[in-house]
């Protein structure tokens, strides 16, 4: 049986995309603020995961490496889990990098 192709072009993709406010309505100040922490945030955690790819290594290995479970590690990756400094120390020694701070 022949099925019909759903892929999308990037016209209809963009015809279908909402902006924020028209999602939302109009942001204040604390909402911008929040969404710029997140937007932060997660890509701090892109950046651990990139970290990991990067040396090589699967969550499996770097959890034997770092002694944080692989599910502790899945689940910071996928941001559903907040990580430690401990954690963070742990993963980053792991990978022979050096965690940095900032409090600006």
């Amino acid at each position: 049986m022949y099925k019909k192709s759903t892929t999308k072009t990037n016209s209809q993709i963009e015809e279908m995309t909402l902006s924020m406010s028209e999602v939302f309505g109009e942001l204040t100040k604390q909402d911008k603020e929040y969404i710029k922490e997140m937007k932060k945030y997660y890509l701090s955690l892109m950046q651990i995961r990139s970290m990991r790819k990067k040396s090589g290594l699967t969550q499996e290995k770097l959890s034997s490496k770092s002694g944080v479970p692989r599910t502790t590690i899945a689940k910071i990756e996928s941001g559903s889990r907040n990580a430690t400094i401990d954690t963070l120390m742990k993963l980053a020694s792991a990978m022979n990098k050096k965690l940095e701070i900032n409090l600006v």
